[in-house]
């Protein structure tokens, strides 16, 4: 499993940006890996993300596949952009959205947090 982490950290930091496809229109653990990483997300509409999220501050989302060309291209194109959205992105997901955060949440749920 270890290796899997390490494959994939390695792979998204060799990226400019990633590119985000859910199954099923939910938020994934892809969205919070790639931005932990400090890279562009590029991920598809939905409303999960959009709770979470804000399109074009934290992350882009695209609906279809014309749009989802016409954002990445942009996205390669525009560095200043990119970078902004990685960054923003990153510090979104270190203040809000860590495994820490989770846990705490879930504590709090469940009454003893």
């Amino acid at each position: 499993m270890e290796r899997h982490f390490n494959i994939t950290w390695h792979i998204y930091n060799q990226s400019k940006v990633v590119i985000n496809i859910s199954r099923i229109g939910e938020l994934n653990w892809r969205v919070f890996e790639v931005l932990g990483c400090r890279r562009a997300l590029l991920t598809d509409k939905n409303d999960e993300v959009n709770e979470v999220f804000n399109d074009g501050e934290h992350l882009m989302t695209y609906s279809g596949l014309d749009e989802l060309f016409d954002k990445l291209e942009m996205l390669l194109r525009e560095e200043d952009m990119r970078l902004r959205l990685a960054s923003t992105g990153y510090e979104e997901t270190s203040k809000r959205h860590t495994l820490y955060h989770r846990a705490k949440e879930i504590l709090r749920v469940c009454g003893v947090g």
